[in-house]
């Protein structure tokens, strides 16, 4: 599987590049579709999509302030996926499947995983500064 990297850009506010994220992310969706593409349910497919890929995808989105516009861009590549793996180019359809398959829409997933990763920050600053 590519690795995905988290690249800056330069300037006078802190912002995330996610072009190499979203292309290792479609790589490593490409290669375990064709592998697994057809054969195996759709169930099965998510679920290594949501091992094998978003990881690639979301790698450190919680470190990171995103802008709506790189939201709606992760939200788009996600629904992307969906239209390939259900034929469909439908974004109702996507919801749909979405919600059929328990698959978190990427704006909730970011929200989580920035609060677990707060979560633990708070707890490993608390440990160093304890008395």
């Amino acid at each position: 599987m590519p690795l995905s990297r988290c690249i800056f850009n330069s300037g006078s506010t802190l912002k995330c590049n996610l072009d190499n994220a979203k292309s290792c992310f479609f790589e490593a969706f490409n290669a375990l579709f064709s592998k697994v593409g057809r054969l195996a349910s759709e169930e099965v497919v998510l679920n290594l999509i949501r091992v094998k890929c978003l990881p690639i995808l979301l790698y450190a989105t919680e470190a990171c302030s995103l802008l709506s516009r790189n939201r709606q861009s992760l939200e788009f590549t996600v629904n992307r996926l969906f239209m390939k793996l259900f034929r469909s180019s439908s974004s109702a359809i996507v919801k749909c499947c979405q919600l059929a398959f328990n698959f978190l829409p990427i704006n909730s997933q970011l929200d989580i995983r920035t609060a677990k990763f707060l979560q633990k920050f708070i707890v490993s600053v608390c440990v160093i500064y304890s008395p």
